[in-house]
């Protein structure tokens, strides 16, 4: 059950590629909103109990999926080391990621951004 979460997420983690192929302009959001969201918690886990299931240490896990929402709009997605860049756009606690016709939605709680596809939720905290 695990491998098959991990990978439902993986592919959708991969749609975020692809959405760069294609940079669309965004206007980006508010300054508050800026800045760099690395994984706090991944299907429930925290960092910890992921780190230590994948093998790998607290702040490797916490970089594996990370998301900076840049000034103008720009932002980058980094998923297991390989980067993307993508426009954003905030309307109210929305944050929305786009490139190449496409667009994730996710939800921003004070320093938390939550994205998630098909029932799993990945929690990213602002540095």
């Amino acid at each position: 059950m695990m491998k098959r979460t991990v990978a439902i997420l993986l592919a959708a983690l991969l749609m975020l590629g692809v959405l760069a192929g294609c940079q669309s302009g965004g206007s980006g959001g508010s300054a508050e909103a800026e800045g760099t969201y690395v994984m706090k918690s991944f299907m429930g886990m925290d960092v910890a109990s992921y780190a230590s299931l994948v093998g790998v240490s607290e702040e490797e896990a916490s970089e594996l999926f990370k998301v900076v929402l840049k000034s103008g709009g720009k932002a980058s997605f980094v998923s297991d080391g390989d980067e993307s860049d993508l426009s954003w756009s905030q309307n109210g606690d929305k944050i929305t990621l786009s490139g190449g016709g496409e667009s994730m939605e996710l939800t921003l709680k004070g320093n938390e951004l939550t994205m998630s596809v098909e029932g799993v939720e990945v929690v990213l905290q602002k540095k």
